[in-house]
């Protein structure tokens, strides 16, 4: 399956507003938030492998799945900080576009694309440019 930015993107939103402290989130839970609605579910448990993988998400050791469920405890400290850095349409649009112009969209690249838009945008703010 292709990895879609998009997907991602909406994965880490839904996560970040189910999770509570000491609780785990299912890929059931996922399914149902207005996030993801336009996923299907191997769509979604495709791309939470793919967070998982890469250390976005923090799942149960040697238990990320319970019948065919995905289980979830929360975002990463990397997820937070991925999220954080892609949360504004704006930004994440440019972070988009950059990576469509140079023909990547794995997760690593859009992850260095976004930390070096918020750096733009954060040298703009301080007139650096």
């Amino acid at each position: 399956m292709k990895l879609n930015p998009d997907c991602i993107r909406d994965i880490l939103f839904a996560i970040e507003s189910l999770s509570k402290p000491h609780s785990l989130l299912t890929s059931d839970q996922l399914y149902q938030t207005s996030f993801l609605s336009k996923y299907t579910s191997e769509e979604i448990y495709y791309h939470l492998q793919q967070l998982d993988w890469s250390g976005y998400i923090i799942t149960p050791n040697h238990n990320k799945t319970i019948d065919g469920t995905f289980i979830v405890n929360d975002l990463s400290p990397t997820g937070h900080e991925f999220i954080s850095n892609i949360r504004q349409d704006n930004n994440w649009s440019k972070v988009k576009s950059i990576s469509k112009e140079i023909g990547s969209e794995t997760l690593s690249t859009i992850k260095s694309i976004a930390e070096n838009v918020i750096a733009t945008a954060i040298n703009s703010s301080m007139g650096l440019n």
